[in-house]
């Protein structure tokens, strides 16, 4: 449970910053996010029409999955307008473009990323659209956000596999990795997979 001044500073920066979707900030020491839905424009309104129904989703999911002991982040704090999440580390994209840290250390990052994907899978659980930069990794342990994205499909492979492309789709995507480096990252994933 929060306590009362850690509720009122989290008020005065939700009326502060109404206009951002995510806002990051410090409370004693401690990093945490801020989360509100969507104020979107223009196409947008056609491309995503229930930014607040996708938000109350969103909330709704980090807290089922908490429950069942899920790799998400910590949800500090929520009311039907916000919530705010405890700070889970560097995502595994913001890690890769990191040129203080060799290719192991990329690799073993990937390797984790992948087993805990694996992990949620096994747990009979999905990401919806588990991307790089919406996996995070802090000394070995791995936290997924961001669960807004949604298959419709019963078929619990079908799922599985739809998480799986989107994960190696967006490790493929990123320009700071070298061809070397996703030939060697294939060869020992596949073995694990």
């Amino acid at each position: 449970m929060v306590n009362d001044d850690f509720q009122e500073y989290v008020k005065q920066l939700v009326t502060k910053h109404r206009d951002e979707r995510i806002y990051p900030f410090q409370y004693k020491g401690k990093k945490y996010w801020l989360k509100q839905p969507e104020k979107l424009k223009g196409i947008w309104l056609l491309l995503k029409p229930h930014p607040k129904k996708s938000f109350k989703n969103e909330l709704y999911t980090l807290l089922k999955l908490a429950e069942q002991n899920a790799p998400v982040p910590k949800v500090s704090y929520y009311s039907d307008h916000f919530f705010v999440l405890e700070n889970v580390g560097l995502t595994v994209s913001q890690w890769l473009c990191n040129k203080n840290i060799d290719e192991q250390q990329k690799f073993l990052i990937i390797y984790d990323a992948c087993l805990a994907l694996i992990d949620l899978h096994a747990k009979n659980l999905v990401h919806g659209r588990p991307a790089i930069r919406d996996i995070t990794w802090d000394k070995g342990k791995v936290t997924f956000l961001d669960f807004e994205s949604r298959s419709n499909s019963q078929n619990q492979n079908w799922v599985v596999i739809r998480d799986m492309l989107f994960f190696f789709d967006s490790l493929c995507r990123e320009e700071d990795i070298s061809d070397h480096f996703y030939s060697k990252s294939s060869v020992v994933l596949s073995n694990t997979l």
